[in-house]
Order: structure tokens, then C-alpha cells, then sequence
């Protein structure tokens, strides 16, 4: 969350390291499904007490073999948090955000 000017809310994609901005729900959604890593049942199920193993910190999953649902990896604590509908994306993805600077921000490229 970007602490100077607005406010702006940015998606820092582990697998890039690119930044991407979202404004709203429907941003979130479009994030979930841009950058969504299929797994299956079977590997979600290993992970005890809904935690994920590091290397996926700050992945967002999606299940298709449960109906796509789709799951955030919060990077601090590696909980997998549920996003059942695009304003939980939004609301989940802002609340756990962290703050920056206007100066390091734009030290992280933005994705198109």
C-alpha cells in the first residue's frame, strides 16, 4: 500500500517481481485469475493446519478440482486465506497489504 499520494493499492507478483496496480474488486478478481497457480486437492490437503510451505508465499491458488476456488497465501504467516468472491480478493489483498514509500515503490517496476 503505497503510504504517499493516494494510497495506492499494488500487487508485488513473487514469480516476476513486478508490481501491479488494483483499485478495485474487479482489479482483484483479474489479478486471481492473471496470476492464480493451480493445485490440486490433494496437494492443498497436505499442507497441516491450512498453512502453505514458504516457497508459495504470496501465491494466490486456485483449485479447479473444487470448483476453482481460490485461496491467498498470506507472505508473512504462509496462512492460505479464502477469497470466495472478487470484494474478499480486494478487501483480503488491502487489509494485509504493507506500506511504502513513494521512493521505494518506484524502485519496483510495474507490470503491464
Amino acid at each position: 500500500m503505497q503510504n504517499e499520494e493516494n494510497g495506492e493499492a499494488w500487487y508485488v507478483n513473487p514469480t516476476d517481481g513486478l508490481r501491479y496496480y488494483f483499485g478495485s474488486a474487479v482489479d482483484a478478481f483479474g489479478l486471481m485469475k492473471r496470476f492464480g497457480l493451480g493445485i490440486s486437492n490433494k496437494d492443498f490437503s497436505s499442507y497441516k493446519d491450512g498453512v502453505a510451505p514458504d516457497k508459495l508465499s504470496g501465491r494466490i491458488l486456485i483449485k479447479p478440482e473444487d470448483a476453482g476456488r481460490a485461496y491467498y497465501v498470506n507472505p508473512i504467516t504462509s496462512i492460505m486465506e479464502y477469497l470466495a468472491k472478487p470484494q474478499d480478493a480486494f478487501k483480503l489483498l488491502i487489509n494485509s497489504a504493507l506500506g511504502i514509500t513513494n521512493n521505494s515503490i518506484r524502485k519496483i517496476d510495474v507490470g503491464k
